[in-house]
């Protein structure tokens, strides 16, 4: 497993607070998955996995279904070379959780893992996400890891909270469980949680307001502030918005209005066409994020920049333009024409 862990090729992303955690430490997630959880048989969902968890767990348990998503391509990649390399089987799927999480692992799992940012909001989205994918059955568990420094107890207790508005019950608190090769603001250390889901854990997370600062640094860290598109720009998407009349409405990036997270219905996997409302320069997740449904979207790119107006020759009906469309691998990219997709700038 040394040898694993030191061939991952590429530095860890600030970003994304990658912290790698110790050969050592994923040999003993998985040992203590092993000996308390009964995996023959079951899937195992990991949220990130930076730390190649994965991996330990097809050499240790060779009967399970492990199932990996994470935003970075390069750790998928690299776990599918060396499973192949092993003759290991692992399920890698990118997603970018801020968004939702992909379809295919929705109530589909028995044990989740993660070592989320170790932020209020990170945590809260991740263990959200969590629950999402578990079955509804009383064996199923969500595990996590935190640490706070001795200094900061006020930081622990924040996230500690967020187990209570999730309605989780915390089973054991094994402290110092995990160790690091760097994170020396917590001492290198943090807790494994285990937990247990409510019949009110679902319904909480389903209802979650998603803040996109989950991060301690970078762009995405919970000190930055949020973009606020221009009165104009709502202005006319709320005008485009309504000669469609949609039940539900995908609204990705930032400086959405926050009534209308609250106006819209939340997102379901399972609807057939549903407008994407896309800011920034994302476009290349919004890609990424199509590769997760079968069903069509109507993608509607926002520009935060240039101010907005409708387009040209255009009644209240949404006007022709590049339409992205996935093919079957992850990365690869086809655009074709549909009549129902729109771009403001």
């Amino acid at each position: 497993m040394e040898r694993i862990v030191h061939g991952l090729p590429m530095r860890p992303v600030r970003h994304l607070d990658h912290v790698s955690a110790t050969p050592l430490t994923c040999l003993k997630r998985v040992l203590f998955l092993a000996r308390n959880y009964e995996l023959q048989g079951a899937t195992v969902l990991l949220l990130g996995d930076h730390d190649l968890t994965s991996l330990a767990l097809a050499q240790v348990v060779p009967g399970v279904a492990i199932t990996v998503v994470d935003s970075d391509e390069r750790i998928l990649d690299y776990i599918n070379v060396v499973a192949a390399q092993h003759g290991w089987t692992i399920r890698t799927l990118f997603a970018d959780l801020r968004v939702a999480l992909p379809r295919s692992v929705e109530t589909s799992c028995d044990l989740v893992f993660t070592d989320p940012p170790y932020t209020p909001e990170g945590m809260r989205l991740f263990l959200a996400r969590g629950l999402e994918s578990l079955k509804p059955t009383s064996s199923a568990r969500l595990l996590f890891c935190y640490g706070f420094s001795e200094r900061h107890p006020g930081l622990g207790l924040k996230v500690q909270s967020v187990l209570h508005d999730l309605h989780l019950v915390a089973e054991a608190i094994l402290p110092h469980f995990n160790r690091y090769r760097g994170a020396q603001a917590i001492a290198s250390s943090a807790a494994l949680y285990i937990c247990r889901p409510t019949r009110r854990s679902l319904p909480a997370a389903q209802a979650l307001k998603i803040d996109p600062r989950i991060y301690t640094q970078g762009k995405s860290a919970e000190e930055t502030t949020m973009t606020v598109l221009s009165q104009g720009v709502v202005d006319t998407v709320k005008h485009l918005l309504a000669a469609q009349a949609p039940a539900r409405v995908l609204l990705v990036g930032d400086g959405w209005p926050q009534t209308w997270r609250v106006q819209w219905r939340p997102f379901h996997s399972g609807d057939t066409c549903i407008p994407c409302l896309l800011t920034g320069k994302g476009h290349a997740l919004l890609m990424r994020v199509l590769l997760q449904w079968t069903s069509s979207l109507t993608i509607m790119p926002i520009s935060c920049v240039r101010s907005c107006s409708l387009p040209p020759n255009s009644s209240s009906s949404l006007q022709p333009t590049m339409w992205w469309t996935a093919s079957s691998t992850r990365t690869r990219m086809t655009r074709c024409e549909r009549s129902s997709t729109a771009v403001i700038s």
